[in-house]
């Protein structure tokens, strides 16, 4: 079966050895795996003349999966913890050129690499935006200011502290509360501030009830 590229290349994520496959211009959807142990198995029943360059790609792919990369924001692999290792499709594809790897890929793969510009500039810009809010003073962001009522919960300090860097940014964010409020939610997020729980920043909606009744310019 040909390989449907226009639906491959829409995924976020793929699991490990369908992103090698479709590096070999093999359909993940003609393997049908009941546990990635049969993986060499497969390969040496249906595709033997790609068994050795399938098995050095996705050993690579492995052995790079906790490195860094400022240009992916972080590393191809996702963090899902799911029974087979899954990546980022197009950050693991930036890899690959960016690495200069110099894999022989198929025409579709080829070109669509040469689209993946733009994307790897928003990936590095917010990578940029997260590095300069953890490198401002981070204590800043837990003084309560005097100003200010008690808060009801922890959080609310630091999203009156957002709130305002923000409005000496942009004076017109105080007539558009909720834009606002949206920006405090999405700065929370970056410096891993959550609610109770631990796990998701404050809405934009509960952010609201943080900045009510303070003083802000």
């Amino acid at each position: 079966m040909a390989i449907d590229w226009d639906y491959w290349l829409k995924l976020n994520t793929v699991k490990d050895w369908e992103a090698v496959a479709l590096t070999l211009n093999i359909n993940p959807s003609d393997i049908n795996l009941d546990s990635i142990e049969g993986i060499n198995h497969v390969y040496d029943e249906i595709v033997p003349k790609h068994k050795t360059t399938y098995q050095k790609r996705i050993r690579l792919l492995e052995g790079y999966r906790w490195e860094i990369y400022d240009y992916l924001g972080g590393n191809y692999f996702s963090g899902n913890n799911s029974k087979f290792k899954e990546v980022f499709f197009k950050k693991f594809l930036l890899w690959l050129k960016h690495e200069n790897q110099n894999w022989d890929l198929p025409h579709e793969l080829k070109v669509y690499l040469d689209t993946l510009d733009n994307y790897s500039s928003k990936i590095s810009n917010k990578s940029q935006k997260v590095k300069d809010i953890e490198n401002n003073n981070k204590k800043e962001w837990f003084i309560k200011d005097v100003r200010d009522p008690e808060p009801e919960q922890d959080w609310y300090i630091s999203a009156r502290y957002f709130a305002r860097q923000h409005l000496q940014n942009d004076k017109t964010l105080l007539m558009k509360r909720e834009i606002l409020a949206s920006k405090v939610s999405d700065s929370l997020k970056i410096a891993k501030i959550f609610k109770r729980g631990g796990k998701k920043p404050p809405a934009p909606s509960t952010v609201l009830k943080a900045l009510s009744n303070i003083e802000i310019p």
